[in-house]
């Protein structure tokens, strides 16, 4: 049988999964406490909550060395302690640093097609400019050395410094974080535990003592509501029936990726007429009250209406009370 190892917080896991025959044993690694992936959802905690899943926590962390104090710091920022970062005292040798042999680079894209593959988050620094050539080398900390011509040349960037984002799950030797009131709409628990367990050896952190504890205090990505793991736990007839009545509701459309109702979809099934600027304002209603309810916004998927093909909106089927309202209070003032 089978057996696929998929490392959670990477794209193209539904792809995966579609290609895999039934049969097939998944086997997912990852963090569930890090940043969730940019797309939607957050498979692997709500797999975790369900308890249903077979799951084993590795108790041996590798990322540091043994008894780092970001080990300590980490775990006292997931029990929402502030930690006191004050007291570290392994500041006197982080720059030295004895890597600058050139402009250090990034790999912004997936490349197969060379050994070893370079992959989207992975560092490197220039060794070789052929300005006749327009030609750059790049050497890779994974041993890819690579050419790019201006036809490739988007497929790289500087990195003097990066985002927890963009470092795409990397380890460093050093990672300077900083914390400023100014960016307090961004910073969570999850952004600062994550960025603290990319450091390697030592992590800094720049900036107020209470914006720290704002970090720590913060944690919105758990408010993103998938309700993964309450299917898991819902009997196969009862979810099939309540899908079911809620399909019947009207408007609801069979697509590639399953049922979902559109503003669009639902004026044609009630027959009902909107200018462009109706059309906006039921949007912008529906978009307002699914985001109130269920804590993120639907997907967009290409729709063609009156011939033109652009992406809008899909909402599930348990949204179609919610279109129903914003088209009312638009229509029906």
């Amino acid at each position: 049988m089978l057996v696929v190892l998929v490392v959670a917080g990477t794209n193209g896991k539904t792809t995966l999964l579609k290609a895999l025959k039934p049969t097939t044993r998944i086997l997912l690694v990852g963090d569930s406490n890090q940043l969730p992936s940019v797309g939607a959802g957050m498979v692997l905690r709500d797999l975790i909550l369900s308890e249903l899943i077979p799951t084993t926590q590795l108790p041996t962390i590798y990322g540091q060395q043994y008894e780092s104090p970001i080990i300590y710091a980490a775990e006292e920022v997931l029990s929402g302690k502030v930690p006191a970062l004050h007291q570290f005292k392994e500041l006197s040798s982080w720059m030295d640093v004895a890597d600058c042999v050139g402009d250090r680079m990034i790999q912004l894209v997936n490349r197969y097609d060379m050994t070893p593959a370079v992959m989207n988050g992975e560092s490197g620094w220039v060794v070789a400019v052929e300005a006749k050539q327009k030609r750059v080398t790049v050497e890779f900390e994974g041993g890819a050395c690579v050419d790019y011509l201006p036809s490739n040349f988007d497929q790289i960037a500087h990195a003097y410094c990066l985002t927890c984002h963009k470092s795409q799950g990397s380890e460093f030797q050093y990672v300077i974080m900083p914390l400023q009131k100014s960016n307090r709409r961004m910073l969570t628990h999850q952004l600062l535990y994550t960025t603290m367990t990319r450091a390697v050896g030592t992590f800094i952190a720049v900036g107020q003592p209470e914006t720290l504890q704002m970090a720590v205090a913060t944690d919105k990505p758990a408010r993103c509501y998938t309700q993964l793991s309450q299917f898991l736990l819902t009997q196969e007839k009862d979810l099939t029936g309540a899908m079911g009545s809620l399909g019947a509701a009207g408007g609801v459309s069979q697509g590639k990726q399953g049922k979902f109702v559109t503003i669009a979809s639902r004026l044609r099934e009630r027959k009902l007429g909107a200018t462009k600027g109706q059309m906006t304002s039921i949007g912008s209603l529906a978009l307002r009250l699914y985001e109130d309810k269920f804590g993120h916004r639907p997907s967009k998927q290409l729709e063609v209406v009156e011939g033109m093909r652009f992406k809008t909106y899909h909402y599930g089927v348990e949204a179609v009370d919610l279109i129903e309202r914003a088209i009312d209070a638009v229509l029906n003032p």
